[in-house]
């Protein structure tokens, strides 16, 4: 019996620093990471990037306050003592689940995850844009308002055409969404294959988090003329799958 209390009682000495520094470690990772779950348009209305946050935050918090209670209460309520030790625990846990969600769970949200119903990309004819980047255009296809596209990309030096219709004075959304791994990168191309600088803003490069987190970029679309509008994307980091689609 005595070694059993022994053995708590160091298990308490231990995790009373542990959490406590741990959790001081974490405020400052955790302050900067933050607002990076919610830069890209629509990422606000969208609940994952605030259980995410509340995760995160939950942690440092729970630690600093675990290590205090426990070192409050070792003295004189030991088992009260222990659990306070393993309340960290619970926020590491959560973590996971998420992110063991993030990569146990169907490609693609609930938005966007018909993939059987999906224009699939297909061949280019030998008019294909290629915007002049210098990347070979290894896939075309066309979307019309409400439909989703799908692509996978097998290397960083190629690059998909979406060709869309759009009228003057109309706005539209556009949403791309990656598989967890690769950062899909988009310009959108004006009829004669040139970045329209009406989209400079859309056409900058995009920051993924990466970590295995599937992400959903919306974009909201004005065009200045009326014309058959061209949306190229590549994955310059690391190739894999997409979706992206037009409309609500």
């Amino acid at each position: 019996m005595a070694a059993k209390k022994g053995g708590r009682l160091n298990w308490l000495n231990i995790s009373i620093f542990l959490w406590f520094a741990t959790g001081l470690a974490c405020v400052v990772p955790t302050v900067l990471v933050g607002p990076f779950l919610f830069d890209k348009p629509g990422s606000s209305e969208n609940p994952f990037p605030w259980l995410v946050l509340g995760s995160l935050i939950s942690f440092p918090v729970i630690s600093i306050l675990s290590g205090i209670g426990t070192w409050v209460l070792k003295s004189r309520l030991k088992p009260l003592a222990f659990t306070a030790s393993l309340l960290p625990l619970l926020p590491l846990a959560l973590i996971g689940v998420i992110f063991a969600g993030m990569n146990l769970s169907t490609l693609f949200d609930s938005s966007m995850k018909v993939k059987q119903d999906a224009v699939q990309i297909g061949e280019c004819s030998s008019s294909a844009l290629d915007g002049g980047d210098g990347l070979a255009t290894t896939g075309c296809g066309m979307l019309g308002g409400g439909q989703i596209g799908t692509g996978t990309t097998k290397s960083t030096s190629e690059a998909h055409d979406w060709q869309f219709p759009v009228q003057y004075g109309i706005g539209t959304t556009l949403s791309i969404q990656n598989d967890g791994k690769s950062c899909p990168q988009i310009v959108l191309l004006d009829a004669s294959g040139k970045p329209d600088p009406a989209f400079s803003k859309e056409n900058g490069p995009n920051m993924c988090t990466g970590n295995g987190m599937i992400e959903t970029r919306i974009y909201n679309l004005s065009a200045p003329v009326k014309g058959t509008y061209t949306i190229r994307v590549s994955t310059p980091k690391m190739p894999g799958t997409y979706m992206i689609k037009i409309g609500r």
